[in-house]
């Protein structure tokens, strides 16, 4: 089973290992962020804030519009204990529940890897050289490449790496050839369907679908993280293509709470409105920017119905 090659070679944390604290320190009076129930304004302030905050967050492959997972989502984690991997499969399955992504069954394969580890860099690495051809496969827009480096030589306490593929929309069947498949089917056994690579851009027939997403994180630099906040992070990191460089600091979001856990105890609306987004765009627009609309027309409607409960 994959997580247990992951696993071989790993740090191992045992019942005496560093835990997640169970405290969340209250927000500071003066610190000031952007949150979604305060953006009552209109026209191009609130705009140029939601638009910011997706171009700061979002990071497809290059040349690719935002993946989703169109397959079961099934959560694994490796090297914490029982009780709390348990609790962080939970949480972000419930997660990509309430979006309507499907999750797998108990015993399911692994899509989502989770691995924990005191030594993340030299981990990373070695699991980038070790399994490289299934990391990074011989073929064009199955990863973004750039995020290499942070993956694997950032001080990054939470770090990860994403797989996707161009599907059909209407089957989730692979659009291309990979390397290892047979002439007419994928790896599933499934037949492909060939898009002629002379193609300017694949339109309406074609989506972005995630297949696999490999987190690596130090529980020694998260201490002052407690468990639903260590899991909110990762069902974001693990739900949709985040930029490891994402600034989102004056923002009321779940992914600053790796280096402040003041910032917010738990995922967000601006989180929650971002991945709403995702997951309810259509996935026929022919360009990335169609999507990226989508998701920012979708933050400013949340943002409305947020106002619209207050005033009621």
């Amino acid at each position: 089973m994959l997580t247990e090659v992951i696993a071989a070679g790993m740090l191992a944390f045992n019942s005496g290992a560093p835990q997640v604290a169970p405290v969340v320190t209250p927000p500071s009076p003066s610190q000031e962020s952007y949150r979604l129930e305060d953006l009552t304004v209109t026209g191009r302030p609130r705009d140029a804030l939601i638009r910011n905050f997706v171009e700061n967050v979002a990071d497809p492959v290059p040349g690719r519009k935002l993946a989703r997972w169109n397959d079961p989502v099934c959560v694994g984690v490796v090297n914490l204990g029982q009780d709390l991997s348990q609790y962080l499969i939970d949480r972000i399955s419930d997660v990509a529940a309430d979006l309507g992504v499907r999750t797998g069954q108990p015993g399911c394969k692994a899509n989502v890897h989770i691995v924990a580890t005191d030594q993340p860099r030299e981990v990373a690495a070695r699991f980038m050289s070790d399994r490289k051809r299934d990391l990074i496969p011989n073929a064009t827009g199955v990863t973004n490449r750039a995020m290499r480096h942070h993956f694997t030589e950032s001080d990054a306490p939470i770090r990860w790496w994403y797989l996707s593929e161009v599907v059909v929309t209407q089957t989730g069947q692979r659009a291309f050839r990979m390397p290892g498949d047979t002439p007419m089917e994928d790896g599933r056994g499934e037949e492909v369907i060939f898009v002629p690579k002379t193609a300017p851009r694949l339109t309406e027939p074609y989506s972005d679908s995630m297949r696999q997403t490999y987190i690596i994180i130090d529980p020694t630099q998260l201490t002052h993280m407690n468990s639903l906040q260590l899991a909110d992070y990762l069902a974001v990191v693990a739900l949709a293509q985040i930029s490891p460089t994402a600034d989102t600091e004056s923002y009321n979001s779940i992914l600053n709470a790796v280096d402040d856990s003041s910032a917010a105890p738990s995922l967000t609306q601006w989180d929650r409105a971002y991945l709403s987004g995702l997951y309810s765009a259509t996935q026929t627009p022919a360009s990335n920017a169609a999507s990226r609309l989508h998701i920012r027309s979708e933050i400013a409607r949340a943002a409305d119905r947020l106002s619209q409960r207050a005033e009621n």
